[in-house]
């Protein structure tokens, strides 16, 4: 689903852009942050989604 042209970019902003793409319905938004160091400062964070998806950095396959 990803391009070889989007590596190295992070893999949460390519997801959720292309999602967005395939369903105008989709409200989606991405956070470039460790889970831990999110729920450490703000804890109620992931009550307000109804999905959440964690993902590791994108990483490039050079």
């Amino acid at each position: 689903m990803v391009e070889s042209s989007r590596l190295g970019e992070p893999r949460a902003k390519v997801v959720t852009e292309l999602v967005k793409e395939l369903n105008d319905a989709v409200a989606g938004s991405y956070v470039e942050e460790s889970p831990e160091q999110l729920l450490a400062t703000n804890p109620q964070f992931i009550a307000e989604f109804t999905v959440v998806i964690a993902t590791q950095p994108f990483v490039s396959m050079a």
